[in-house]
Formats: C-alpha cells, structure tokens, sequence
C-alpha cells in the first residue's frame, strides 16, 4: 500500500532518498495522533554529494483520518 511519497513538488529538490518513521527503540510511532517523516533530498549537478540535508515533516493523524 502507497501511503504518500516526497516529491520534488513537495521537497523543492529534485532527489528525494531515505525516507523513515521516527519511531521509539522498539519502532513504535511515538503517539497515536502524529506521524513525523524523515528524508534527504538532494541537488543534482557537480556538488549533488555535498548537498544532502536531513529534513523532517509532521503529520496530524487525526486530521488526516478524518477526511
């Protein structure tokens, strides 16, 4: 099942790579209500190595569920 995806419409950058749950030590979401999502987007280029950063993005459950 696809729940989503980082785009480059959403990220601004035209790489998007890793994306992950933040989770607890036992991968438990940390609450019910949110979800908050890692990935590392990415230039392209000569310097595309040297430009990955890490960016997060948090979801309301609830509001997402209730539509």
């Amino acid at each position: 099942i696809k729940i989503g995806a980082v785009t480059p419409n959403e990220s601004g950058f035209p790489r998007n790579h890793n994306p992950g749950i933040l989770t607890d030590e036992r991968g438990y979401m940390l609450n019910d209500d949110e979800l908050i999502m890692y990935f590392t987007p990415a230039v392209t280029g000569s310097n595309w190595l040297w430009s990955y950063d890490m960016y997060s993005a948090r979801f309301n459950l609830k509001e997402f569920f209730s539509k």
